[in-house]
């Protein structure tokens, strides 16, 4: 690129670029308006709140609070189209149904990013969560058109 053009150059690159890199379902606990969803559909259900992603790609969901910090990264799968990531706020809990998105077995990666330590299930089996800088990570297989995930904060 000796002064020649940007490989990123135009809203081409730049905002499509960045509107996928930035796409995420966020819950918010405002300080002014309470519980709110952004990037998504909010209900709250007893002590859950009830989120149907609608950023676009469904493969990041973050919860952001005075007190907690936490991101969900699917890299090849994202959550199910309409269904509900139920987060409980007590007991520190996320649980969402993810969808193969290319429909065939494969091994996917999903990060979280937070601090302190996720215990993490896949259709109720445990996986090892390693850690890579300031994430947790685990490589799970995807086999079936659905799976379940639990997360749960020690």
């Amino acid at each position: 690129m000796e002064r020649g053009a940007w490989f990123y150059d135009g809203e081409q690159d730049l905002g499509h670029g960045s509107a996928v890199r930035m796409a995420a379902t966020v819950l918010a606990k405002d300080p002014l308006f309470g519980w709110i969803a952004y990037g998504g559909q909010l209900e709250k259900s007893r002590s859950n709140y009830l989120i149907i992603p609608r950023d676009g790609l469904r493969s990041r969901f973050w919860v952001v609070t005075d007190e907690e910090r936490m991101g969900i990264e699917m890299e090849r799968d994202g959550f199910k189209k309409e269904s509900e990531v139920i987060f409980n706020p007590v007991k520190k809990t996320v649980d969402a149904k993810i969808e193969n998105r290319t429909n065939d077995e494969h091994i996917t990666r999903i990060y979280i990013s937070s601090s302190g330590n996720w215990e993490l299930k896949v259709d109720g089996k445990p996986q090892a969560l390693k850690k890579s800088g300031y994430r947790l990570y685990a490589d799970i297989r995807i086999s079936n058109d659905t799976h379940i995930i639990n997360l749960k904060k020690k």
